[in-house]
Parts: structure tokens; sequence; C-alpha cells
């Protein structure tokens, strides 16, 4: 009797210390943060996983590092006109010892940008995305792989990763990612925290309503993902409170949709006539807002001669 007393009191504490021991939260070196010069890192330790997140120029480019037990995965990899960023973030990810990969939410320069410091490893795309990306000659000139085209869902080194877009918003495809066992969502340029969002695509005298489509596609995420724990976006880093983020931009686009239609007036009283006086007003209605990608909607924002949005 003494015998199987102990044998079961054995048996009940080693059950509790197995358990205990599933329970507790992963360990993670410390992070080589001192890689990356002129850049603001954030690190959110959650139980199963690590997020870096990378703001380059003050917050204007983010890249989010996503690390499990077995690996990293970058989203997005931010512009190749930051002097060094594209070498430190690869020595940052390096420094990790695990093995890379890389998600590129859309086809925008600024989060392909420094590819040319990652074309050994595998990178994926929601399916719209990678096909944009192929077709992109910035992007295949520096990376010769096939990017891995998911339609749906796709296990990356052992971490399952959701993958999906929103068409004809910010731009004509922007793809994004959610991990459902971490709840973390990552939306590129779908979501800008408080920062100027980039609308040049927007063209409302043809028969496409992009803004509108980006609203509509907001409201959807909302309902979906409110109850996430962090979004993490392509400028200016990572939120927790979902909601709220997704409402201001909301706000934001249905303003700027407003006085480019002629529906809202400006501050002035007058209504909007050209590119200039919409920057103007956006730039009065959120004085707080880092400047972000607005000024690429005027004249002359790529190269001398480029006409700007086709707004009016």
């Amino acid at each position: 009797m003494r015998n199987k007393l102990f044998l079961g009191l054995s048996v009940l504490i080693l059950s509790i210390f197995i358990n205990a021991c599933s329970n507790t939260s992963m360990s993670f070196k410390e992070a080589p943060t001192t890689l990356i010069k002129g850049a603001n890192i954030q690190i959110i330790d959650e139980e199963n996983v690590r997020y870096h997140v990378v703001n380059f120029a003050g917050g204007a480019f983010t890249s989010t590092i996503i690390e499990s037990k077995n690996a990293v995965t970058l989203i997005d990899l931010g512009p190749a006109f930051l002097k060094k960023a594209g070498a430190q973030l690869r020595a940052y990810a390096n420094a990790i010892k695990k093995p890379i990969s890389v998600i590129i939410t859309h086809n925008h320069r600024d989060h392909f940008g420094n590819i040319s410091h990652f074309t050994d490893v595998d990178v994926y795309a929601q399916k719209e995305t990678a096909a944009a990306l192929m077709k992109s000659k910035k992007f295949v000139k520096e990376y010769k792989q096939k990017v891995i085209s998911v339609d749906s869902s796709k296990t990356i080194n052992k971490l399952e990763f959701k993958f999906a877009s929103i068409s004809n918003a910010e731009t004509k495809e922007n793809g994004y990612i959610y991990i459902p066992s971490v709840k973390g969502l990552f939306v590129g340029d779908l979501l800008y925290n408080k920062t100027h969002n980039y609308i040049r695509e927007y063209t409302p005298l043809d028969d496409v309503d992009e803004l509108k489509n980006w609203i509509e596609g907001l409201k959807e995420l909302k309902l979906i993902f409110n109850s996430y724990t962090h979004v993490f976006v392509g400028h200016n880093g990572v939120r927790d409170d979902i909601s709220n983020i997704i409402n201001e931009n909301i706000a934001y686009l249905s303003d700027a949709r407003g006085i480019i239609l002629g529906n809202k007036k400006l501050t002035s009283g007058e209504y909007a006539t050209n590119n200039f006086e919409v920057v103007q007003e956006l730039k009065r209605l959120y004085p707080h807002y880092k400047k972000g990608a607005l000024k690429l909607s005027l004249k002359n924002a790529f190269f001398k001669g480029d006409k700007g949005s086709t707004w009016f």
C-alpha cells in the first residue's frame, strides 16, 4: 500500500512538473539591438514568439521580425535608399542564429527595397502580391529565385501563417498576414499608425474607387481581428488597440475621399480644386501625424514632370 501511494505521488509530481514546463514561456536570448544604427527597435515578448519591431528613420519605415523557437521571419524589408539599413537588418537577423525567411506584403519598393541582402532565403507572398513582385523589374533584378506564392495558408518553420489580401486599396494588391496561434496581424500599408497615408493611387475619375474599397476592407478587418493582440504596420511600428487604429484610418481615408470628391469643404469654406489643396487640408486636419507618403501625390513627386495623382 505504501509503495502504491509513493508511486501515485511520484506520478502526480512528475505530471505537475511536465505541465509546468510545458506552460512556461519561451526564453529568448538578448536581442542584438546594437547592430542596427539609426533605428529604434521595440522588443515584444509573448509566450511563444518574440517580435522585433525595427523602425527605420524614426518609424517612417518598419520591418517586423517574428522570432519563434525554430526560426525568424521578416515581414517587409524597408527601402534601399536608407544607407546601410539592409546590411544591418540582415546582420541583426543572422545574429539571432536561426533559419531566416521573408514575407513581403505588397510590391512597393519601400517594402522590398533591401531584398538584395536576402537573396539566399525563401521569400513568401500572398498569391496576387507574389505575381506582382515577379513582374517588378526592380525586384527580379535583385532576387533571382521565384517568390513562393501562398493562396491561403503556409506553415513556415513550424509556425502557421495565414495569407490574404485587399484589392484596389492603397495599391492594386495589398497583402496581409496573420498568425492565429499568437493573434498577431501584419497589414503592411493597409493601416498607418498616426502617419499620413499613401493615397496617390486613388483614381476617382475611373470606375474603381480605391478609397471606398480600402475603407470597406478595413471594416472587414475590424470585424475579424478586433480580438487580436497586436497589429504590425508598415510605417510607424505596432499597436495593440486594433479597433482604434482601424477607426483612425477609416476617418482619415473618409476625409481624404470627401475632400477629393467635393463632398467635404476645406476649413476655408471652399472646395478643393487641385492636389496641393487636398494635401494641405489633410495636414491641417491631422497636424500631429508623421509626414508619411501624402506628398507623393503632388506634382514632381517622383521625377521632374511627374503629374502627380489624377484626382481632378
